[in-house]
């Protein structure tokens, strides 16, 4: 039998994909930048850039045609109204060396913020791009926001439409002071920033053509450079999969399609999953039989894995001879499961510290206030028991153990679910301890409730915090 199995270091040192996104306020250039990109690395085929041209040359005005390009069929412009604006999360795959940046190009439009959290929450670094035509708007402030409360590392600013002021240095230093005033206002580090002046248009700053000769790097040498760091793989491992990604499969058994976030997984060793729903009286384990890259990129890479490390989407094989694993891993009341060593147990809790930020949301957010939490791959409803301090960023003001909490504010706060959930504090797996606010309806099923409500809006992130008796 012809054996696939390849060395170990190889997938050790293999990463299917760097998520990054690409965030601001609506069309400020964040599409246009990526089809450029496309274009300019020779990533997409004439025929669909003839089509992007001559459906871009049809609008009135005329656009430009590199947003269409990141459509995945002819018919989405049309249901979007052609005005080449994202209204759901979309990406493309960037193939530099043994890496893969995969850019995710999120809405700028507030009606989107639930899609614009969703493609940033899926991502290990942001990007923020900034028309230095306009400056700063609400949508900026917005998407800083959202990394800074998913605790998601901005890497750098691009500063798009530079063609807009006939590139008028004066103007894109007075733009660039003040995002990174802001910057500074969220305690973001601006010395990790890189900043990035472009032009769509012309094709300048975007691969090899810089706007002024200058320090300032063009975009594909800013991604180029993105490397998603060994930190992960020295923690312990955590395995990130979602309930309608376990399959029975002929001749294989059980099998899971999940996220490496940390740590190295080993052919061989038991697992044990988290959140238990309490449906067995025992927390459910499971040997692995097998481990595959889910995305392999070459034929050298599509054999088993005697292990992989943190960053890599995989498909494993399952065995546990003594329940039905299935039932277990597909049952309704979660959304999902986190895997992790038995020796290094994720922790579930319903009561935590965090620090949330409120983005988009017209009322007050007071205690008591009721919302569902979406945290990895799972959800809950979740109750602010406590708003223990605040920091207002409009008015750059500090306040202990305020009465509540609006729009533009960053918080410490406690909070309660209604059952235990899989969160880790941001000091021991930063990846794992963020999530999702939603207000409205619950998404979450109760026990016995076979009706399914659904989420109404997003309106804030946060991460869990280690608070000061946790060791």
């Amino acid at each position: 039998m012809h054996d696939n199995a390849f060395n170990a270091e190889e997938s050790m040192n293999y990463i299917n994909s760097i998520n990054v996104s690409i965030c601001g306020h609506i069309d400020h250039g964040k599409s246009a930048l990526a089809g450029r990109l496309l274009v300019d690395c020779k990533l997409v085929s004439q025929k669909k850039l003839k089509w992007a041209e001559e459906f871009a040359a049809a609008q009135k005005p005329p656009e430009l045609p590199y947003q269409y390009l990141l459509y995945r069929t002819k018919l989405e412009p049309t249901l979007a109204g052609g005005t080449g604006r994202t209204e759901k999360f979309s990406w493309i795959h960037i193939p530099i060396g043994n890496k893969t940046i995969t850019l995710i190009d999120t809405p700028g439009h507030t009606r989107y913020y639930k899609n614009r959290v969703s493609g940033i929450f899926n991502s290990d670094f942001g990007i923020l791009v900034v028309d230095v035509n306009e400056g700063v708007r609400e949508g900026t402030l917005e998407a800083l926001y959202i990394l800074k409360g998913l605790g998601v590392p901005l890497i750098a600013v691009v500063f798009s439409k530079l063609d807009l002021v006939d590139y008028l240095k004066e103007r894109f230093e007075e733009v660039k002071n003040d995002v990174l005033k802001k910057l500074k206002d969220l305690d973001i580090d601006t010395e990790t920033v890189k900043i990035c002046p472009t032009s769509a248009k012309d094709g300048k700053g975007i691969t090899n053509e810089k706007v002024w000769d200058e320090e300032y790097p063009t975009f594909f040498e800013i991604i180029q450079g993105i490397n998603y760091k060994n930190f992960y793989e020295k923690l312990p491992l955590r395995i990130v999969f979602r309930r309608d990604d376990f399959f029975r499969v002929t001749g294989i058994g059980i099998v899971g399609i999940g996220e490496v976030k940390s740590g190295t997984l080993r052919k061989g060793e038991t697992i044990i999953f988290q959140p238990d729903t309490g449906i067995f009286n025992e927390n459910i384990t499971a040997r692995v039989k097998s481990i595959k890259l889910a995305r392999p990129p070459s034929q050298n890479l599509t054999g088993d894995l005697e292990k992989v490390a943190a960053g890599n989407l995989i498909s494993v094989a399952l065995h546990n001879p003594r329940i039905n694993l299935l039932n277990y891993l597909k049952e309704e009341n979660i959304s999902g499961h986190i895997a992790s060593t038995l020796d290094s147990q994720v922790l579930p809790t319903n009561q935590f510290q965090a620090e949330i930020i409120i983005a988009d949301y017209p009322g007050l957010v007071r205690k008591g206030f009721q919302f569902t939490l979406m945290a990895n791959c799972d959800h809950a409803v979740a109750e602010i028991e406590e708003i223990l301090e605040k920091k207002s960023l409009e008015e750059n003001s500090f306040f202990k153990n305020p009465q509540y909490i609006k729009e533009g504010e960053i918080a410490k706060v406690n909070i309660r679910t209604e059952r235990k959930i899989a969160i880790e504090s941001d000091d021991k797996i930063p990846i794992l301890s963020k999530f999702v606010m939603y207000s409205g309806p619950s998404s979450v099923r109760s026990r016995g409730d076979s009706n399914v409500k659904h989420v109404l809006d997003g309106f804030g992130t946060g991460k869990r915090i280690k608070t000061a008796d946790e060791s």
